[in-house]
């Protein structure tokens, strides 16, 4: 009796492997139908949510210090989806005015309540006096109007760090971007914009190494527009390729293994480091690319119709698609809340994982309330100004990529 072959038997096990690896993370998208809502895109902006409130709400659990890159999966996904937009109305008449119609509609309204809320509602009610650094956000109020407070929490050494408006920097990056982008994609030819998106890349990168000779503007690399661009512009560079057919062809052979070599990347960064903090040098050099390049690939893995696709069916899941749905003001009235009434809580329930789960609850209450009172009425008009449906151009592959 001959002793079995174990080297055939391992791989036939490599080779199921293989293809259960790529059913779980099958590419084949197709062509979105006209004005259809992915619902998979509502779910990556609740995980992106998600990760960034665990991360501020329940900062005694080192599993959530990784929270803070859910910044970045909402960078990408912002440069995907307006990218894709814009491609697809700049031949329209009004392109720049109802794109930015549309955008002033979906993010004017709760920013300027909230500001409106802080600057003036809590100096009547007097709650200014034991809000941290109020009297500072006071006197420089008019570059939260404007939303360049990024700009000046670079520069100004007085910034208080840690305020109610702290996160603010965020949104300050994204609406520049949403101001100055259809600028850049309506004079640059489709089939040249993705060069403009690697150039992005790549000198963001660049900038972030070349202030790691200036430590104490490195240290807020983190909230500054040019060296943060990378993610916004990876979005960008998906909504590109996806739109030509012989991008699509190469993402076929290739987004897996991105995926995965991208995940491997920060792993070994983080696992080398012992650190899951965004000042991490290598974090914030390179790691910030690294990063937004594996959200990329998530994004596109996720959008997927493969019924077996493992991202997919998580993105789709129900408590993903809610905290999508109302991710915006999760990400604005989060943190104040939690620092108002974070210590307070703590004191009455002499419990921090209770107080943080009471804040949490407390902000997707906000949010309900907001969205349901405030940005669904404002988000009706939009319908005013003309979109063309957003295209996810076929990822279809006929033939399996290997991992």
């Amino acid at each position: 009796m001959s002793p079995p072959d174990i080297s055939n038997e391992a791989g036939v096990v490599t080779d199921q492997l293989k293809d259960c690896l790529n059913d779980l993370f099958a590419t084949n998208l197709v062509l979105a139908r006209r004005n259809a809502h992915i619902s998979a895109l509502d779910g990556f902006r609740g995980l992106a949510v998600l990760m960034v409130l665990l991360y501020h709400i329940f900062p005694y659990f080192k599993a959530f210090y990784f929270g803070w890159a859910g910044v970045d999966l909402f960078f990408v996904l912002s440069g995907f989806l307006i990218t894709g937009i814009l491609l697809d109305t700049r031949d329209e008449e009004g392109y720049y005015r109802n794109y930015l119609a549309r955008r002033t509609l979906r993010i004017f309204p709760l920013y300027y309540t909230f500001l409106i809320l802080f600057f003036v509602g809590f100096f009547f009610a007097g709650i200014g006096e034991v809000v941290p650094g109020y009297e500072y956000l006071t006197s420089h109020q008019l570059w939260y109007w404007l939303y360049v407070q990024n700009w000046l929490a670079m520069f100004d050494e007085n910034f208080p760090a840690m305020n109610f408006l702290s996160h603010f920097w965020s949104l300050a990056i994204e609406e520049q971007f949403y101001i100055f982008w259809p600028i850049v994609v309506f004079y640059v030819r489709p089939g040249k914009l993705l060069y403009v998106t690697l150039f992005l890349i790549v000198t963001s990168l660049c900038l972030r190494l070349y202030f790691l000779s200036y430590p104490e503007l490195f240290a807020k690399v983190y909230i500054f527009t040019p060296t943060r661009l990378d993610g916004l512009a990876i979005g960008s560079a998906m909504a590109c390729m996806v739109r030509n057919p012989r991008a699509i062809e190469w993402l076929n052979s290739n987004v897996k293994k991105i995926f995965f070599l991208s995940g491997a990347v920060i792993v070994v960064t983080i696992a080398y480091t012992r650190s899951l903090s965004f000042s991490n040098v290598l974090i914030a050099t390179y790691g910030y690319t690294v990063i937004d390049l594996f959200f990329g690939c998530l994004i596109l893995i996720g959008l997927s119709q493969h019924q077996g696709n493992v991202i997919r069916r998580i993105a789709q899941t129900r408590i993903l698609t809610i905290m999508g749905k109302y991710s915006y003001g999760l990400y604005v009235y989060h943190l104040a809340l939690y620092r108002l009434l974070g210590e307070r809580l703590n004191s009455l329930t002499n419990s921090a994982v209770l107080s943080s789960i009471l804040i949490f609850t407390g902000s997707f209450v906000i949010a309900y309330l907001s969205f349901h009172g405030i940005e669904k009425h404002f988000l009706k008009l939009k319908s005013k100004f003309s979109r063309p449906a957003m295209r996810v151009q076929a990822l279809a592959s006929q033939e399996k990529s290997s991992v």
